[in-house]
């Protein structure tokens, strides 16, 4: 400082703390506000990916479910076609022996099902509930006679899943070099088994992939096997001359996508009104997803009262919101929509739609709460 100049002119540097640098920071309340931010949405982020899930198989779903319902509709036009039957072979003439007109035996039906899978299994299980949907829940359970239960002239597992069911639902089983081959067989190196393959051949259609390397592309056969003995399996149709397989997968059908139709024929207008129900994964045998429960629905009503009083040991059904309900006596579906107990063996069940039909005098009305259905699909009067 120059001398005579005021003490008051002089600026006075401030002096910080050593090790400090005099620039602004965070305080610890703030550093903790931004991670408690900052985690909401991490979670609110995490929380998105088990719905995207969720809706991305639901979606999955319901796009075959909609493939199914067209298969449904192609297939019986075909049948049309090459039957000459003036209305749909698989619902007007539903066991396959001739129009429905001339049936004796199926004159008199108003309301059936056209359900081969469930025809077939009940059918060669012996329970003898084949020709009806819909069961007592006893021990041994007994048929509930209300909807009549046919198999569209389908009686072989092959033919039915042909018809029934996607056709291109095959899963590998495992994939190898044979070790020989002839035109109706190939034969695999004695350590790979096929037990499994072997033991469900009589009910689960199995096949071969066979390929060949021919320059730069593959050719293939595929053949249905009809035999597996040992570590060779067999088929009927033979292989085409100088065809040398490679490589051989073996594949089985696998039923993850099947439908069946309910039918109400208007006998005096000769027109039906057809739904078709695709399933995911159905349970097969029905037994328990055909125990007939106790709801009487009343014409216009959205709620209806389902009692499993003294069906298999008061064993609730499997309600669930989004499933279905099969009204036995008008072969109506109906969504669920919500449901509350209302005591030990009974629920108020609420439907997304109000009933269209009410039930019989005397209490008779039954349903059955079958799992795995994706949608059911109105295809209009036929």
């Amino acid at each position: 400082m120059r001398p005579g100049t005021p003490m008051h002119a002089v600026a006075v540097r401030p002096r910080h703390a050593a090790g400090t640098h005099g620039r602004s920071g965070a305080s610890l309340t703030e550093v903790l506000i931004s991670i408690l931010v900052t985690s909401i949405g991490v979670v609110s982020l995490a929380s998105l990916f088990p719905i995207a899930i969720v809706r991305s198989v639901q979606a999955t779903q319901l796009n075959h479910a909609t493939t199914m319902r067209l298969n449904a509709e192609e297939v019986s036009r075909m049948a049309q076609a090459i039957s000459g039957v003036p209305q749909i072979m698989h619902f007007h003439d539903p066991d396959g022996s001739g129009p429905l007109g001339v049936q004796s035996a199926k004159a008199a039906l108003t309301r059936w099902v056209v359900d081969p899978y469930g025809w077939l299994e009940n059918f060669t299980d012996g329970t003898g509930l084949h020709d009806f949907i819909g069961n007592d829940g006893g021990s041994p359970p007994a048929p509930v006679p209300l909807l009549r239960r046919l198999n569209g002239g389908l009686v072989t597992t092959a033919a039915i899943d042909q018809t029934f069911s996607l056709p291109d639902s095959w899963v590998a089983q495992f994939e190898d070099v044979p070790v020989s081959f002839t035109a109706n067989s190939v034969t695999f190196d004695p350590r790979v088994s096929l037990a499994a393959v072997a033991a469900s051949l009589g009910t689960v259609r199995s096949r071969v992939v066979l390929l060949q390397q021919v320059g730069r592309s593959l050719r293939g056969e595929v053949r249905e096997i009809t035999n597996v003995s040992g570590s060779t399996v067999s088929w009927n149709l033979p292989l085409p001359g100088g065809f040398v397989p490679e490589q051989v997968r073996v594949e089985t059908f696998n039923r993850r996508y099947t439908w069946m139709a309910t039918v109400r024929y208007n006998a005096a207008a000769d027109l039906m009104a057809v739904d078709v129900a695709v399933f995911f994964n159905r349970s097969l045998p029905t037994l328990d997803d055909e125990i007939a429960y106790t709801a009487n629905f009343t014409k216009g009503s959205s709620t209806v009262t389902l009692d499993w009083t003294g069906f298999a040991g008061n064993k609730a059904p499997l309600l669930r919101r989004g499933g279905w309900i099969l009204d036995l006596n008008n072969a109506y579906w109906y969504r669920i929509e919500d449901f509350q107990p209302t005591s030990s063996t009974t629920a108020s069940v609420t439907l997304q739609t109000p009933a269209r039909a009410s039930s019989p005098g005397g209490g008779n009305g039954r349903v059955v709460i079958m799992r795995g259905v994706v949608d059911v699909f109105p295809i209009g009067s036929l």
